[in-house]
């Protein structure tokens, strides 16, 4: 009996880079150089970055790490990110910029590998524009600039995603460690890569379930990235149930998956509407998302209406791709504990650029090509330049406010732990004298009580929307409440109470 053999998934080899190919895909890594590094130095640390900026000052990487991992013991799990972090501070020094540029590179190495996966799978052109939709996307741009694994995560799961292809178009032994080593070094970055691993293996077990070779390979070697990751676990001591209480404490909805949804096609960072911020309150990020979530349906429905099995495979691989972790991530949350956000599974927008660009490049007409392309990249284009930065909450600005406050005993009331450490990073005023509160109504009291006292209390509220209540309270107690206002979506305010 003959053994079946299944064609590459593959059309063929991408063909060699020209010197115009190799022209437009530098121009996409400057426009996304351009945008990552635009307005950079204003961008405030926020909490979660603040965890460990604040022990990159350690003298070595055991104690680093042992600091870091005390504060947030979630960090411990996976910690590659923050191992490649000291090592980056120790060479372009710890400042905020500088780690915020060890990010901006993982992402620029993102729009390559994107167009190399992209080019493998298709061809030439849908490499180039998927290069460009990545470029502009504001969520890349936004988790670029994070000191945190994002941009990391989604190198890896590229570089991972390059070997795959490759192993699946039938190349060499180079190309499976090209994937293993991807999915350890996902597994090492971020635990619920896992997701990832697995929306892989049930491609195989889809699409390439004849081939038992391919399939014990993959099973072996994946089998043993887990024993590592286990082993791991072990030595630590890691207890998921007690060990990640910092998690989301809301279960996700279906309009959860919407807002991820809305967030992966790139027209906006978050799940907040960023119409208020733009100029006239116009925002295009339902446009964008409604276009590029048809293109992409498009690319992946348009193999099953003609006789090729080759592109069925590639539409399932990004099917899975786009879709697999995300509803993954949903599941997890809804039966074990809270714990979706987009971000986790940010590799899985990806798929979306390939499918669209592919969608595009596959359309009869030039003339249909060129406007739906230019249509999507002049929309990404202005909402990359029509929102305002800075994207965080501007605590820079405002320590610079309290720091020159000439008022007497200056004491700063943080509400809720991410604005206490955002305040403390940015250091306007003696670490003792910043206080932080879980509670309003607590911090509502304190703040009468000091300002009655004869201090100058500055009250910083960030994503808070009782601000009203508080300006109401403060004046009927007979104090004087200065608002002000600063930068970020939504942005920081703090109040300057006094006598």
């Amino acid at each position: 009996m003959t053994r079946r053999v299944e064609p590459p998934i593959t059309r063929k080899p991408c063909p060699p880079g020209t010197w115009l190919c190799i022209a437009l895909l530098a121009a996409a890594v400057g426009w996304g150089a351009w945008l990552r590094l635009d307005a950079i130095r204003e961008e405030s640390a926020w909490c979660d970055e603040v965890l460990t900026l604040n022990h990159l000052p350690a003298p070595s990487l055991p104690a680093f790490l042992h600091g870091a991992f005390e504060e947030d013991p979630r960090l411990a799990l996976s910690p590659l990110y923050y191992v490649l972090e000291y090592a980056w501070s120790a060479v372009a020094g710890p400042s905020l910029v500088s780690m915020r540029l060890l990010s901006v590179a993982l992402g620029l190495l993102c729009i390559v590998l994107l167009y190399a996966v992209a080019c493998r799978l298709f061809e030439r052109r849908t490499g180039l524009l998927s290069a460009f939709l990545l470029a502009m996307s504001l969520v890349h741009v936004y988790y670029a600039q994070e000191v945190r694994f994002y941009a990391l995560l989604c190198a890896c799961a590229l570089l991972s995603m390059w070997g795959m292809a490759g192993i699946l178009d039938g190349k060499g032994r180079a190309w499976w460690v090209l994937h293993l080593l991807g999915n350890a070094l996902l597994v090492w970055t971020h635990a619920f890569s896992l997701l990832f691993l697995a929306t892989q293996g049930a491609f195989l077990l889809v699409f390439r379930w004849r081939e038992r070779g391919l399939l014990i390979r993959w099973t072996a070697g994946h089998t043993a990235i887990g024993a590592a990751f286990a082993a791991w676990m072990l030595l630590l001591g890691y207890d998921f149930q007690t060990h990640s209480q910092a998690y989301a404490d809301v279960p996700p909805t279906l309009r959860t998956l919407a807002n991820a949804m809305l967030v992966f096609t790139g027209g906006r960072f978050s799940n907040l509407d960023p119409s208020p911020y733009m100029p006239l309150g116009i925002s295009l990020d339902r446009f964008i998302a409604a276009v590029t979530i048809a293109l992409a349906t498009a690319a992946v429905l348009r193999p099953f209406f003609r006789k090729d099995a080759t592109a069925r495979k590639v539409s399932g691989l990004l099917l899975l791709w786009w879709l697999g972790p995300m509803l993954a991530l949903f599941s997890v949350s809804l039966l074990w504990r809270p714990c979706f956000f987009e971000r986790y599974v940010l590799y899985s927008s990806f798929p979306l650029c390939i499918l669209s660009a592919a969608a595009i490049v596959q359309l009869p007409r030039r003339w249909l090509r060129c406007m739906t392309a230019a249509a999507l990249l002049l929309a990404l284009a202005y909402q990359g330049l029509a929102l305002p930065r800075p994207f965080r909450a501007d605590y820079q600005s405002a320590a610079c406010i309290i720091a020159s406050d000439p008022g007497p005993d200056r004491v700063v009331h943080a509400l809720k732990l991410f604005n206490a450490l955002g305040v403390r990073y940015s250091k306007p005023v003696p670490q003792d004298r910043i206080v932080q509160f879980e509670g309003f109504d607590e911090l509502c009291a304190a703040t009468e009580a000091a300002a009655q006292a004869g201090k100058t209390v500055w009250a910083v509220f960030y994503r808070w929307e009782r601000t009203g209540e508080f300006e109401a309270r403060m004046r009927a107690a007979r104090l004087r409440c200065e608002a002000h206002a600063f930068g970020g979506m939504p942005g920081l305010k703090a109040y300057r109470v006094s006598q």
